[in-house]
């Protein structure tokens, strides 16, 4: 396909899981690589990924709900 790259749903969880441990957990990648390797149960990875994924969410929900109310 045009040397595009093609990410499976899981490729997709990784990279939120590492992100996640990296940028809000303020791990280095190394720690990150480390935490990854220790924790090998990708299942156990999926439900990390989805759940932060849904507290994200919500925290944007929460800052609109916010804001909207600021505006009354």
């Amino acid at each position: 396909t045009g040397g595009a790259r093609r990410y499976t749903p899981k490729d997709l969880k990784m990279v939120k899981l590492v992100y996640h441990l990296v940028k809000e957990k303020g791990m280095t990648l190394a720690g990150a690589k480390a935490y990854l390797k220790d924790n090998k149960k990708m299942e156990d990875i999926g439900v990390v990924a989805s759940v932060v994924e849904r507290l994200r969410a919500v925290r944007e929900e929460l800052v609109a709900l916010r804001d909207a109310l600021g505006e009354l």
